[in-house]
């Protein structure tokens, strides 16, 4: 079996120096008792054989561990509950790298209830990624968690006003765009209103993608109407409910 892309490991550096493991050790770490002429063989093995240091070993080395947490949305909705079962088994992966979490599925759709859960992180985790509303309350609870050294990362939905380090997430307007431009293009010369149902415009993801929608529909495609942007809470009996009310009061 070939070795090309094997890890190079300090026992490597070592061999190659011709100095013992501990010597390597001392120079990696900037420790006295070594001379400048055996350190700078080491320096020039490490170099040259391309070593890094591999995280985890150095983690578990100095007994360092991190404590991830991942809040997602209560709810039937099936994206959410295939990111969450994903964010499971990476999780389950990073454990023998140190890295430990856990994962809680809350109403994101209540800014107060979603505010109490990320405050209630504090001290507990180095760092938190959420589904987020963007809302006053929520933006308090994210910036206090950065202020408490936590690093913070909005997942789908941002709250770009926060103190927030990262967003990952696609381009909703762009997404939205994209679904109106479909539609424009099934529904033909046909004229006639389109319904919109979000889970909630004060998610923005949801507003992002509504006003991408409205925006082509509106430019490209006059004979459609968009009609008022209905909220199911990404909830599969409430957007049934809704939808039949919206049938029952949109017959065309």
């Amino acid at each position: 079996m070939s070795n090309r892309h094997r890890r190079t490991t300090l026992v490597d550096v070592a061999e190659a120096a011709g100095v013992s493991l501990a010597t390597v050790d001392r120079v990696l770490n900037h420790r006295p008792g070594v001379s400048p002429r055996t350190m700078e063989r080491v320096e020039q093995s490490l170099v040259r054989l391309g070593y890094r240091p591999d995280p985890a070993a150095v983690r578990l080395a100095r007994g360092i561990q991190y404590q991830f947490c991942f809040v997602l949305p209560s709810g039937t909705n099936t994206f959410m509950s295939l990111l969450a079962s994903q964010v499971d088994r990476t999780l389950m992966s990073l454990a023998e790298q140190q890295a430990y979490g856990d994962v809680l599925r809350v109403d994101v759709f209540d800014p107060n209830v979603l505010a109490g859960t990320l405050r209630g992180l504090i001290g507990r985790y180095h760092g938190v990624a959420t589904v987020a509303l963007d809302h006053p309350v929520v933006r308090e609870a994210i910036d206090a968690m950065v202020e408490a050294g936590m690093v913070v990362v909005t997942l789908v939905s941002d709250v770009p006003n926060s103190r927030r380090h990262r967003y990952v997430g696609i381009d909703n307007s762009a997404a939205g765009r994209t679904v109106a431009t479909l539609m424009g293009r099934f529904a033909g010369h046909r004229k006639g209103p389109v319904g919109l149902i979000a889970g909630s415009l004060a998610l923005r993801d949801h507003a992002e993608r509504m006003f991408g929608f409205q925006q082509v529909i509106a430019s490209e495609f006059p004979q459609l109407r968009t009609l008022p942007v209905l909220e199911g809470r990404d909830d599969t009996e409430r957007c049934r409910q809704v939808a039949k009310k919206l049938l029952a009061e949109q017959p065309d």
